[in-house]
Formats: C-alpha cells, structure tokens, sequence
C-alpha cells in the first residue's frame, strides 16, 4: 500500500529511499517518482511502476548541497557528469548551472562514471537537473545523494502536479507520496543539451526559455522528430487524457463544417470544451448556441496569463478526463513567452493520435 508522508516527514521518505524504495516528491515543475541513481533495482522499479519503456532516459536530481561550491566539479565528483569532455562544453555548462541552477532547467552533459545505461537509455549523455522545491532540497540532500525522479504518473499520462494526483495514478505500485502541496509551475522542466562546441539546443520547452539560455552561448530548438531524441518528454504523444482531445480556436471562430464534425463525433456523448481565458458560464451558453449540446467547460487562464494556465493545464485535464467524455476540445494557448511554448509543446503532444475537428 502506498503511504502518503506530510512534507516534513523528509526522514522517513529518505530512508525508504535508501532502502531502496519509491517515492513520490514535489518539485516546482511536476511530481517526481524518486529512486537512488546508484541503486540499479531500484531505477528499475520505477520503470516498472511508470511502465516506462527502457529507451527513455530519467532525469538525475541533484542539489548545490551535494555538489558544494563549484557545481561542475561536484557533479563531477559525485558520477554524475564526465570529466573530460570539451572546453567550450564545459564553459557553456558552468554558466548555465551558476546562472540558472536550481531552477526548472534540465541540461544535457556527457554521462559520468556511476550513471548506468538504464538512466542514461544507453546514451552518452546524462540529464541533469537541480529541482528549486524545498522539499525535494531536504530528501536529496537527506538521502546524500542524486535521485532519477521522471514524472510520476504512468507513462504517456497526464503529469501529476498534487499528492492526490500521484495517488491518482501510482497507488499501490510505489512505497509512498511526499505531499509538499500544489506544484507553482505545473509544467516539466525546460530540457537543453549543451553541445560539444558550446551551443545549446532545447530539446523540450519549458519555463526557462531560449533568452534565459542564451547566457551560455547560441541556442537553437530541435526539431519535433516524435522520437525520444535523448531525452524525457519528446515522444509525438505524451502527457495525454484517456479521451480524445482536439485542439481548437475559440468559438467565434469555428466554421459549421467544425460544428457539424464536433456532433458527429460527441453524438449523443457528452462533451468537455477547454478555453484558454474568459468566463466558463459565457463560454459555455456560446458552445450551447453553436453546436446545440451542453458541454462543461473549464478555462486554463482566467487572466490570460501563461503562468496561470501551466499551473492548471494538468489538473484541468484530469478533471475534464474524469467525466469520461467522448472527446475533449482544447483551446490552443498563445505561444508569446517561454511558458506559452511549454504549454503549446504539451497540448500539442497531448492532442496527437487525435484527428483535427474539420476546418
């Protein structure tokens, strides 16, 4: 059965951990299904709790504790990164770790000694993050040392951003919930691999955007190739409901060849219509007016902002899930900042498999 721990039970989480458990912990992005990094049974309970296939590589957490003063030569010395690899790489990763460290930014680095191919899908790299929750802080540095933590929730799903989401999806197949609250950004952390010659290059969208990035030397955006790409959360369909999901425009725009499509699929169904900002009740009698269905209706961003609609994009599609529609429409988010690109990137690999509504 899993246990869950109120977030000052960092002790009792740590020593599961050490024991060679699993435990759910808050970060500031998404929960994270914690395991020892150097305890190879232990990595492989966590693919087995996600259902994880063993080609996509976890994330290893770490904190400025364990590192102490010089973050390279910490991650160095604790396995995690390699020693030699080129200067300019070495460069560009020191000033993102100084700069941005910790925060919700994972980087990309040749893979250290103690880092085994399970973590690693086999790759020459590692990613590496420094989570800024302070409750994530407190087990890693209490556990003495880094933790792989992919999402946790079963692969491909909805990423959990509360304890009771975690529930939701893992209950019973790990050891326990570190309950640290809401998570404050709701998406997962930005994922940049710092090339050999000291460019950068995003592999997933995040908080932490291409101007924030751009301290350590010329970034680029990989392009979308629907294979893991070295790294978590690239696959073409992931952080996705259990019903279908179409991304829309709002209302006003759609055409009666949309309206007629949208009948056609909910039929005597029942239907979730996501908006992006505005108010639910008037949103909901405008649906109404077009389609002649009574959908329920959940706005992302009540005051339009990026920040407010990754904070719920991940509980509000478990709530829209959770009344088993027949389909779900998304309003697609502006992509105007970093976070409206983060968002973008999951709705959009969220909506994949789902043919679009008729234009």
């Amino acid at each position: 059965m899993t246990i869950t721990l109120p977030a000052h039970d960092v002790g009792h989480a740590a020593a599961i951990l050490q024991d060679g458990g699993l435990v759910a912990m808050p970060t500031e992005t998404v929960y994270g299904l914690a395991a020892d990094a150097y305890n190879g049974e232990a990595i492989a309970k966590v693919f087995t709790a996600k259902g994880r296939p063993a080609d996509d590589p976890l994330i290893v957490h770490v904190t400025r504790g364990l590192c102490g003063s010089d973050l390279w030569d910490g991650l160095v010395h604790l396995g995690v990164i390699a020693q030699d690899v080129p200067p300019a790489q070495s460069a560009t990763a020191r000033v993102l770790l100084e700069a941005l460290a910790p925060g919700p930014i994972t980087l990309v680095l040749p893979r250290g000694v103690r880092m085994s191919d399970r973590i690693t899908a086999g790759l020459p790299d590692v990613a590496v993050r420094f989570p800024a929750h302070h409750v994530a802080i407190a087990l890693i540095d209490q556990v003495g040392g880094p933790l792989v933590a992919p999402s946790a929730n079963r692969f491909g799903r909805i990423s959990p951003t509360t304890a009771a989401a975690v529930s939701a999806e893992l209950d019973e197949r790990i050891d326990a919930i570190l309950d640290g609250g809401p998570c404050g950004i709701g998406v997962e952390s930005t994922v940049a691999r710092v090339e050999p010659d000291g460019t950068i290059t995003i592999l997933r969208p995040g908080a932490v955007g291409a101007d924030s990035l751009s301290i350590g030397g010329e970034v680029r955006l990989a392009p979308r190739d629907g294979g893991s790409g070295g790294s978590p959360g690239r696959l073409a369909s992931h952080y996705a409901p259990r019903a279908p999901l179409a991304l829309v425009e709002p209302v006003s725009a759609w055409s009666e060849a949309r309206v007629a499509d949208l009948i056609g699929r909910v039929g005597i169904g029942h239907w979730t219509h996501v908006a992006w900002t505005g108010d639910a009740l008037a949103t909901a009698r405008s649906l109404q007016a077009r389609t002649g269905l009574s959908p329920d209706v959940h706005v992302l961003s009540p005051d339009g902002r990026s920040a407010s609609g990754a904070r719920q994009l991940y509980a509000v599609l478990r709530a829209a899930d959770d009344t088993g529609p027949a389909l779900v429409t998304l309003e697609r988010p502006p992509a105007d900042d970093a976070l409206g690109q983060a968002l973008r990137d999951r709705v959009e690999r969220a909506a994949h498999g789902t043919a679009p509504l008729a234009e």
